[in-house]
């Protein structure tokens, strides 16, 4: 039903893209044949633009390997074998650039559409391109919640505070 990606990425710095999430498969899915694991790698490894990367090695700070967002990207299709409906994320864009960040955010919603899952994360001071990728917004304070509204409405709601005899 569901799968929880933390937010350090914990993967074998010795294996190649492609070796590790054939390895995940194999420990999540053993009722699979070999062939069934190997094309929902692939599937994964395209719709999570990996292809470029598939055969390099992860590294880790002693090794230089894939770039930070391709690790999260790893990491997320590593818990994503099993075909989950819900996808928590914890800090999904933590240590990357504005950039990769975007981008990263910007794959998992085409993931999403694609694949009709929902995808829940918990991100701290996103920046404004990251921001407006998600489609909706529940801000939390002291374990309450105290907004939830759709990102698009955003506007319309702090201007309407703004103003509020209007």
């Amino acid at each position: 039903l569901c799968t929880y990606v933390p937010q350090s990425d914990i993967l074998c710095p010795t294996q190649t893209v492609e070796e590790a999430l054939l390895f995940y498969a194999n420990l999540k899915l053993p009722k699979l044949s070999l062939e069934k694991q190997r094309k929902r790698v692939n599937y994964l490894i395209n719709v999570l633009h990996l292809d470029k990367c598939r055969n390099n090695l992860i590294g880790d700070e002693k090794k230089r390997g894939i770039s930070g967002g391709e690790k999260r990207r790893v990491s997320i299709a590593a818990e994503i074998l099993n075909e989950t409906d819900i996808i928590f994320l914890d800090e999904p864009t933590s240590g990357l650039d504005a950039y990769t960040a975007a981008r990263t955010i910007k794959t998992l919603k085409q993931f999403c559409s694609v694949s009709n899952k929902t995808i829940i994360a918990t991100i701290h001071q996103p920046a404004v391109e990251v921001f407006y990728l998600f489609d909706k917004l529940i801000l939390l304070s002291h374990g309450q919640c105290c907004f939830n509204t759709f990102t698009e409405d955003i506007n319309e709601y702090f201007k309407v505070c703004q103003n509020p005899k209007n």
